[in-house]
């Protein structure tokens, strides 16, 4: 006999249990239980024969072995029909088939009881548990012969999709599975062919596609370990080829439905063991094709193997799929694709209710999901145990956004201060009458000190023989810094007319600084300084990205000349080395005149696609991130701009299809806010309860508190007949033109403020027009002092005299 407990709510079944087995169930992930009322270690079911010899009588038994609450509601005739008994800790009741456990308050999970078939029909069976992704957590990733099983059927269905046959009958599954995804594209389903299975070499990329991978607009993007699977040992890394095992049970259905849905499942994942020798190639692809055989859905892998455009969060394994052999010629649409990760920037959740999960160590799968331009993101948890998303304002992001380098107006880049920079360097006013003039150039790597000295270069080239002579001292060239003061002064008396030495070292001391200051002066010239505008996380990330496009021009050099002495890279330790030893140039020092300058790229023309992106790299995170706050938010405006654009983008089409109501609810919690319905339902906060929530409840109140909203998507508040209440708290992307758009549009009669520290007294102003309100309670904003509260509570009363008005200035 077979025992199985299934949510009626889902039909997922839960566990199975067969002849002579014990399991023990509880609020645990894998049986997708969170009612803080029940035990993680509730209940204790064992199927058993309860008459001797082999031909005895089986029985399911239930203990309660946990302090939550436990209910045995039977259904059984001769039990009397429904009756519902609570068990105590280690009270016991036999179970019949149809009866239900009841774990905590409302967990309902019933009973189903059925006969062991023989050896060949179970094996059967499981098979087709596999591929409708229930039982995935019971049978385990050490036992092969279930994941052998799937993989010979696998290669024999690959070895028939090589047939003529096979590809006409893909191709017309293809057209059916991507009909509605390609309803407005000039593309013929039709024409398009299968995608080739099997493992691709690219060198720095592996890719493996599963026989019935087919090809599609619509992407779900996955990142494998942590994600889909983790390690069954518990350990971080793998420690051997065995070492897996599928994340949760709902994986495996999860990935099918999607396929059901229309989307292409594609894995995304970094394996820097390979480049570092920890790992071979051969015995990664082994594990890739177990992995895909027990996740049982048709999918393609790419494995980043070695160096760096191809590795998360860069976007070259997401460009290599846009390919027309991936994707069979259809380009994935990014608006209908979205990514889940484990590497999300969260924080630790550690306290007492709390999981115990360790802090992400880094944000690489959400910034690739934003370097791609996905329409979301979310984490395995959210994504399928229906967990509620961290607020954004609580993750680890890269301080540096590289789109603040772009000028708003125009999206290009400023220019440099030329006629600043001639004056500077032409002017003798301040300097000795001689013609030499030594100029020290400070910064960290990568903050553009050699890319200023060409620009310089070219800038006194236009002066003809009238200008002045350019010499260039680099230590990367010359080796030590002993050999670059001798070229400089070589340069500066050997000087027939004026001369201008530049000294492109980072010089980032005192000491290194005052050799070349000494040795102007033995030189009777003048000494100036040029100071590199460019902060430690925006060098970081200048550095990673200087590599990558110093790949991209090895891979390519039709593109543009290779370098003649490969440069080596510059550690995230040398960095910090420079930071500690800074110090910023002064006139004390011994320099005539300091200039500093701003940084700004060079973009070479036509070449390195991924330069002209910008992109957002996790590393820069790794070694100056912090959490997002207002200070933050303020120097990264435009890529957090985009960001929380995306979040509060309002869609009308969406809104015409469920109603305002339930489009609002969906803004609202996709943003990490809650909602109370109208009927008294309670508050809903998990965005995988709306499915259960009736099409016609309305919204009564709205609690943000640490959520992301924006005013950009105020208008999700149009047409709620219900609303009454609001409470924003702790919401650092608010800003005035939210209330103003409450004041025009929206009736409330309870509203409460505090800690956002976008809102001004203009917007605390706004707030009196909003019509009805008759409770105003303004908690701390970051923005108004002791004087601006003394003088908007006199405005406030005498505007809202029939308004009650609490003030909390304190926090």
């Amino acid at each position: 006999m077979r025992a199985s407990l299934v949510c009626p709510r889902t039909g997922r079944t839960v566990c199975t249990i067969d002849s002579g087995g014990s399991v023990v169930i509880g609020r645990q992930p894998q049986f997708d239980i969170r009612d803080a009322a029940c035990s993680r270690q509730q209940a204790r079911l064992d199927l058993q024969q309860t008459d001797s010899g082999s031909s005895g009588v089986e029985s399911l038994t239930v203990t309660c072995v946990g302090a939550g609450r436990l209910y045995v509601n039977s259904n059984s005739e001769d039990k009397g029909g429904d009756q519902r008994q609570l068990l105590t800790m280690g009270e016991s009741a036999r179970l019949a088939n149809g009866d239900a456990l009841i774990l905590g308050n409302d967990c309902l999970l019933k009973v189903s009881l059925a006969p062991e078939d023989s050896e060949p029909v179970v094996k059967k069976r499981r098979l087709e548990q596999l591929n409708a992704g229930e039982g995935a957590q019971q049978d385990s990733d050490e036992n092969p012969s279930q994941v052998d099983l799937q993989l010979d059927l696998m290669r024999q269905a690959a070895a028939r999709f090589s047939s003529q046959s096979d590809c006409a009958a893909s191709a017309s599954q293809l057209e059916a599975s991507n009909s509605a995804s390609q309803s407005n594209s000039s593309d013929s389903p039709s024409q398009l062919k299968p995608t080739p299975t099997g493992w691709r070499d690219f060198g720095a990329v592996l890719v493996y596609t599963t026989p019935g991978c087919l090809p599609s607009r619509k992407i779900a993007g996955f990142d494998m370990d942590g994600t889909l699977i983790t390690t069954q040992s518990g350990r971080v890394f793998a420690k051997d080829l065995a070492d897996w095992k599928v994340i949760y049970p709902q994986v495996p259905g999860r990935l099918k439905s999607l396929v059901a849905e229309g989307y292409k499942v594609a894995l995304f994942s970094n394996q820097k063991g390979v480049e570092v020798g920890k790992v071979r190639v051969e015995d990664l692809k082994v594990k890739i094709e177990r992995v895909s055989a027990r996740l049982g859905a048709p999918m393609q892998v790419f494995l980043s193997v070695r160096g760096q455009r191809y590795r998360k969060p860069c976007t070259g394994m997401w460009h290599l799929l846009e390919r027309d052999e991936f994707n069979a010629g259809l380009r994935p649409d990014p608006a209908e694709s979205f990514y889940v990760g484990d590497a999300a920037g969260r924080p630790a959740e550690t306290g007492k209710g709390r999981s115990g999960r360790k802090a992400d160590f880094s944000c690489s799968d959400r910034l690739f999901a934003l370097n791609c331009r996905l329409s979301a993101f979310h984490t395995p948890e959210e994504f399928f145990l229906g967990h509620r998303p961290v607020p954004l304002s609580q993750c680890r992001m890269p301080e540096f956004d590289p789109t603040a380098l772009l000028n708003a107006k125009n999206g290009h880049a400023d220019c440099w201060p030329t006629d600043e920079l001639r004056q500077f360097l032409l002017d003798d006013s301040s300097c000795s009458k001689s013609a030499a003039l030594l100029v020290l150039l400070v910064g960290y790597p990568a903050s553009g000190k050699s890319t200023l000295c060409a620009q310089i270069s070219r800038l006194l080239a236009g002066q003809g023989a009238a200008g002045p002579a350019v010499c260039v001292v680099n230590r990367d060239r010359l080796g030590t810094w002993q050999k670059c003061v001798q070229s400089a002064e070589t340069a500066l008396k050997s000087a027939s007319g004026r001369a201008i030495v530049l000294v492109d070292n980072t010089s980032v001391d005192k000491e290194s600084r005052q050799r070349y200051i000494e040795c102007a002066r033995r030189c009777k010239a003048g000494a100036a300084c040029l100071v590199m505008q460019c902060s430690l996380a925006q060098c970081l990330h200048n550095e990673r990205y200087r590599r990558i496009v110093e790949e991209e021009a090895a891979d390519n050099p039709a593109d543009g000349p290779p370098s003649k002495k490969r440069r080596e890279p510059v550690s995230e330790m040398v960095f910090n080395q420079m930071r500690a030893k800074f110090v910023e140039p002064s006139l004390s020092e011994g320099f005539d005149r300091i200039l500093k300058v701003p940084f700004v790229p060079s973009f070479q023309p036509a070449i390195f696609a991924y330069k002209r992106q910008l992109l957002l790299l996790a590393e820069a995170a790794a070694g100056a991130g912090g959490r997002l706050g207002p200070g933050l938010l303020q120097q990264s405006r435009g890529y957090f701009a985009w960001l929380v654009g995306v979040w509060n983008k309002v869609d009308r089409d969406r809104i015409k299809q469920v109603g305002p109501d339930r489009a609002c609810a969906e803004w609202l919690l996709r943003n990490g806010a809650s909602v109370v319905w109208a009927d008294d339902r309670g508050a809903t906060s998990d965005y995988n309860q709306l499915g259960g929530v009736p099409p016609d409840q309305r919204i009564q109140e709205i609690l943000a508190d640490t959520a992301s909203l924006s005013s950009a998507g105020f208008p999700h508040l149009l047409g709620l007949s219900r609303l009454s209440s609001m409470r924003l708290k702790n919401c650092p992307y608010l800003d005035d033109s939210a209330f103003t758009y409450l004041a025009d549009h929206c009736r409330l009669e309870r509203l409460f403020v505090s800690q956002c520290p976008q809102v001004t007294p203009k917007g605390v102003l706004e707030m009196a027009r909003i019509e009805g309100l008759r409770h105003l309670r303004l908690g701390q904003l970051a923005s108004l002092d002791a004087s601006d509260w003394a003088r908007l509570g006199e405005q406030l009363v005498s505007k809202l005299p029939k308004c009650q008005l609490e003030f909390e200035t304190g926090g």
